[in-house]
C-alpha cells in the first residue's frame, strides 16, 4: 500500500496505521487509505497487517532556489535519543563537510548531496530499529543549511521540502510528509521523528524551524 502524505493544518494530532493492530495502541486512531494527507503534528504507526515494520529508509528531498554566485549544501542528521531526551554515548549520524559519521547503534547516513539537483530524494538514511539498544526510544531527523547563517541562507528559499518513508526490505512507500508552511528565516528544520511504542514505532511529523548548525543540534542532546 502507497501513501502519499502532505501538509495541511487540519487534524492535528491523529494517529494513523498502515491498516495492521498497533501494539499498546495509541488512541485517536483511523485506518489509512492511499494518497492520505499527513499534517504537521500527526502520526503514523508502523504496523501493517503482515506485521510491524521493522527496517525504515527517510529520505528527503528539497530544490533550493537558485542564486547567482551560491552553492547550496544541505545536510540530514538523526540522532538516537532515550526516555530522558538524551543520547547516550554520542549516537548520531551526519554527513556534512566538517565531519562525517555514517553509521551508529542501528542508524545508517547514505551519503552527501552537494546541491539538492535533480528530481526526488536527495539524501537518505536507514533505520533498522531491532538493532537499536532497549534504552533507545526516539530517532529525531534534522535537516541543516551547511553555513546557513554565514551566507544568508534559510529554508524560506527551499521549495518542495520533503520527507519520505519507505520499508527497505520490501521496498514499499509507506509515507510523505511535505513541508508547506513558512520557515524563512530558519537555517534548520526538525522533519520528524521515530517513537517507540513498546513493540513497534511510530512516525511523527514534526516540522519545527530552528536556527542552529549541525553541531549546534547534536550538542543539545549530549
Amino acid at each position: 500500500m502507497g501513501i502519499e502524505i502532505g501538509g495541511t493544518n487540519q487534524g492535528q494530532g491523529r494517529t494513523l496505521t498502515l491498516g495492521g493492530v498497533i501494539p499498546a495502541a495509541p488512541t485517536a486512531t483511523q485506518p489509512v487509505v492511499p494518497m492520505l494527507q499527513l499534517s504537521k503534528g500527526e502520526k503514523l504507526a508502523l504496523v501493517k497487517t503482515t506485521g510491524v515494520v521493522e527496517q525504515v529508509r527517510l529520505g528527503t528531498g528539497w530544490d533550493p532556489n537558485q542564486m547567482p554566485g551560491q552553492t547550496w549544501d544541505i545536510d540530514v542528521t538523526a540522532i538516537i535519543l532515550d526516555a530522558n531526551g538524551k543520547s547516550r554515548m554520542g549516537k548520531f549520524v551526519c554527513f556534512d563537510q566538517r565531519f562525517r559519521l555514517t553509521e551508529e547503534g542501528g542508524i545508517k547516513h547514505n551519503g552527501d548531496n552537494l546541491s539538492g539537483k535533480g528530481e526526488g530524494i536527495d539524501e537518505t538514511i536507514d533505520a533498522f530499529l531491532t538493532k537499536l539498544s532497549p534504552g533507545d526510544v526516539k530517532i529525531k531527523f534534522f535537516a541543516h543549511i551547511f553555513n546557513g547563517k554565514a551566507k544568508g541562507q534559510h529554508f524560506g528559499l527551499i521549495r518542495n521540502a520533503f520527507i519520505q518513508l519507505d520499508e527497505i526490505n520490501t521496498g514499499e512507500k509507506l509515507a510523505r510528509f511535505s513541508l508547506t508552511e513558512n520557515y524563512s528565516g530558519y537555517t534548520a528544520i526538525e522533519f520528524g521523528e521515530l517513537v517507540s511504542l513498546g513493540t513497534a514505532w511510530q512516525f511523527n511529523a514534526t516540522g519545527i524551524g530552528l536556527n542552529e548548525e549541525c553541531d549546534e543540534t547534536i550538542n543539545r542532546f549530549m
